[in-house]
């Protein structure tokens, strides 16, 4: 049975993310919705750091291009030099659009960083990736 699915359609829902998500945070365990995304561990929330995103593709923080294997796959840009705001262990980075109060992407890291405020980190660029159906 053969499946197929326009790039275009792909790129719609990576476009959906790039032209909304504002804000990076770096996050203490998995967050499920904008709230614990976005507020900080000693206040009832996940985040430990965060970081202002350039909304758009090609002009902001993010790149579209095909998939490792197949598919489509999102880039967000490096980040410098972002501020640990509490003291965390961080292991998961989201995308949020702070105007609607979404909770866009979440991304596991490959190993946790401890972090203590003032403590200044710089964050590789990580992508997500959209594999066409086989």
């Amino acid at each position: 049975m053969t499946k197929t699915i326009l790039d275009d359609v792909l790129d719609a829902a990576f476009d959906y993310i790039a032209s909304r998500g504002d804000l990076l945070t770096l996050c203490a365990g998995a967050p499920a919705s904008f709230f614990e995304a976005t507020t900080l561990t000693n206040s009832g929330g996940k985040m430990v750091a965060s970081s202002a995103l350039t909304e758009g593709i090609g002009g902001g923080d993010f790149s579209l291009a095909s998939g490792a294997t197949s598919g489509r796959r999102l880039t967000v840009a490096a980040r410098a030099l972002v501020d640990a705001q509490v003291i965390g262990t961080v292991d998961h980075l989201a995308i949020v659009d702070q105007d609607t109060g979404a909770l866009l992407s979440v991304t596991e890291l490959t190993e946790p960083v401890a972090m203590t405020p003032g403590e200044v980190v710089g964050i590789k660029s990580f992508s997500q990736e959209i594999v066409a159906p086989v």
